[in-house]
């Protein structure tokens, strides 16, 4: 009996063998399996490749910090998102190559990218190389990398702090947050940034930055490239940044005085240009290695408050010493030259002598963005740091300019009045905006408030709101502000076209509550037949 059901089994077993066979003979040969590229390391970042896809993740080793990138070649003007196939790549340890393809006066050609850990630098390098084809070197081609900005702050050496719808070039762009920064830098020359805030079309999607390498020509070098460091701190960012463009640095440690928490600390060359920023450690403290074309500092506080310009020469014991001294308040009232009648107006505070210009918050807040306040009715106080200050007023092209210098002492409290006339009187017109966003378009952190005010403390007499797929209305903001006797406005609407993006479309007058014209996979009729009982202009 034992022996029968050993049979058994055994039949039973080949039997399935068999089948199992037969399944795999029919089905062919198993399909190779393919290498994903990555992740590769390096000391504080693991950077991953997304095949199929234009996106590179950088992401800090620790977990706190992540960014997709979107990787492009700029043709001339012409962005081409970077999409890989797993056939086009030939893997390495520590990166990868690619042909990739690239449109070229309506042809398809291909050019060649890299991308490798370099461990040194604790850094991803993405590398282009112009092919030999006659007709591709006759054209500029570079590397394009664009990310979301989130709540990072964009500094970019040589030209400072940058925020919404800046265009600017310099050595680096720094995205500082806490508590790790990401770098992107090139070896081959400056950079250019360039923050996109109306580009985006999702709701709700924060502001992003793109920075774009120097372009490969056949006259200049036959590559593109960039870095992505990922550095421990805001501090130890620059040292790395130094290394990978060979900028001579030097060791600057130092301590800011008599402050609670933290501050940044801000080194400038001798053209006053912003090259290095770096936040403290608690209490103040800082060390880092900053380019020796750096030769003053100043540190300065979340509220605005600064210090005085140090020379970078002039530490003591070794250590440089930077103290934000208790301010004072200066009270502006802005009239009319003729009437005296107050007047909503902009003032401007510019630091004079080793005192550095004013931080009064974002550039999207009438109430305070960068050295300029929008001051309602005319009237009000600003506290400032100790020092020496030129305040001017002005309110748009119509008007004149006037300013006053004032020295600031802890403690105390300046008056200041300013005159201005209406030196271009225009009876019968009136100085318009005609696309204008703040809350809620997806692109606008400005509340509408705060943008009627700017928009009247800059001359403007009528606006429309035109956010984006949503009616806008300046009613209740003129209403809280009481500046109806000065400013006007009407309802609209920017019709923001998704998926295939034919357009923007800004709508005006526009009844508040109307359903707005269609502009989801749409085509231009059903979302221009909506507008035809209105005036429409098209803004893009």
């Amino acid at each position: 009996m034992r022996h029968r059901e050993a049979l058994r089994v055994v039949v039973v077993a080949a039997a399935v063998l068999i089948a199992l066979a037969l399944t795999l003979l029919t089905r062919g040969p198993a399909p190779a399996q393919v290498r994903l590229p990555g992740p590769w390391r390096s000391a504080h970042s693991v950077f991953s490749l997304h095949v199929a896809s234009p996106l590179l993740t950088i992401a800090t080793a620790d977990g706190t910090r992540s960014d997709d990138v979107e990787l492009a070649v700029l043709v001339d003007e012409s962005i081409q998102p970077v999409v890989l196939t797993t056939t086009a790549l030939q893997l390495e340890p520590e990166g990868v190559r690619a042909r990739i393809p690239i449109a070229v006066d309506g042809a398809r050609r291909d050019v060649d990218l890299e991308m490798h850990v370099d461990a040194a630098h604790d850094a991803l390098v993405v590398q282009l190389a112009l092919p030999e084809s006659p007709d591709v070197r006759s054209h500029r081609l570079a590397l394009r990398a664009e990310l979301a900005a989130d709540a990072s702050t964009l500094f970019v050496a040589g030209a400072g702090t940058v925020a919404e719808r800046a265009k600017v070039t310099g050595g680096a762009l720094v995205l500082d947050a806490d508590p790790h920064p990401l770098a992107i830098a090139s070896t081959l020359g400056p950079i250019a940034v360039e923050t996109i805030s109306e580009e985006s079309l999702s709701p709700g999607e924060p502001m992003r930055v793109a920075a774009t390498s120097p372009p490969a020509t056949a006259e200049n070098h036959p590559t593109a490239e960039l870095h992505f460091v990922a550095a421990e701190s805001s501090q130890a960012v620059w040292p790395l940044l130094s290394q990978l463009g060979g900028v001579p640095s030097a060791p600057v440690k130092g301590r800011v005085a008599n402050i609670v928490g933290r501050a940044t600390v801000v080194g400038r060359d001798a053209q006053g240009l912003p090259i290095v920023r770096a936040r403290t450690d608690e209490g103040g403290t800082f060390v880092l290695d900053a380019p020796r074309t750096v030769v003053e500092w100043y540190a300065e506080l979340a509220a605005g408050a600064a210090s005085a310009l140090t020379a970078a020469t002039s530490a003591n014991d070794g250590e440089l010493r930077l103290e934000i001294p208790p301010g004072g308040e200066v009270h502006v009232r802005v009239v009319d030259a003729d009437t005296r009648m107050s007047l909503t107006a902009r003032l401007l505070f510019h630091g004079l002598r080793d005192t550095v210009d004013p931080n009064f918050g974002p550039d999207y807040r009438a109430s305070g963005a960068g050295p300029i306040v929008d001051s309602l009715h005319g009237d009000g106080i600003v506290s400032l740091a100790s020092g020496h200050y030129r305040v001017a007023a002005t309110k748009g092209i119509e008007w004149s300019i006037d300013a006053q210098d004032v020295e600031v002492t802890p403690g105390r409290r300046l008056d200041v009045t300013l005159a201005l006339r209406h030196v271009v009187p225009t009876p019968g017109v009136l100085g318009c905006d005609l696309h204008v966003h703040a809350r809620p378009s997806f692109d606008a952190p400005v509340t509408p408030e705060d943008r009627v005010l700017s928009l009247v403390a800059a001359g403007i007499d009528f606006a429309v709101p035109t956010e984006h797929n949503v009616v806008g209305d300046y009613g209740s903001a003129i209403e809280t502000l009481e500046v109806g006797r000065d400013f006007i406005s009407v309802p609209g609407v920017e019709v923001t076209t998704l998926s295939l993006g034919f357009g923007h479309v800004g709508v005006f007058p526009y009844e508040p509550g109307t359903r707005v014209p269609p502009f989801k996979h749409t085509r231009v009729e059903p979302t221009f037949a909506p507008c035809a009982p209105t005036r429409a202009a098209t803004s893009r």
